[in-house]
């Protein structure tokens, strides 16, 4: 599988994250230019997924973290899509989880 490949399955999170995340661990973390774009309606879907308990606040705080950061997927830190991965990626420094801030953060992207 491809790089470009693997990387639309992480922010799609079209399989298991922890099959993804052995992908990813053959690819290095810079890029000359990014190769996947991270949207708004990625995370809505993955937030919804996490609101039908088809995935935990761990599972969103790993995902997250998977994502940011890497020069391969591509984001807007100042927009809605950039500030959502960046909580979602760091609980601790803003705020939990919880299936409420899930459906807060689910109505301020839709």
């Amino acid at each position: 599988m491809d790089r470009r490949s693997i990387l639309c399955e992480l922010v799609e999170l079209r399989r298991p994250l922890n099959e993804i995340l052995l992908d990813l661990k053959g690819l290095p973390w810079d890029s000359e230019f990014p190769l996947v774009m991270l949207e708004q309606q990625h995370l809505a879907s993955v937030l919804r997924r996490y609101h039908n308990n088809e995935l935990s606040s761990g599972d969103m705080e790993v995902w997250a973290n998977a994502i940011e950061g890497r020069d391969d997927i591509s984001y807007e830190q100042s927009s809605a899509a950039g500030r959502l991965l960046h909580e979602l990626a760091n609980p601790r420094l803003t705020a939990p989880l919880t299936p409420e801030r899930a459906a807060e953060l689910l109505d301020s992207i839709s």
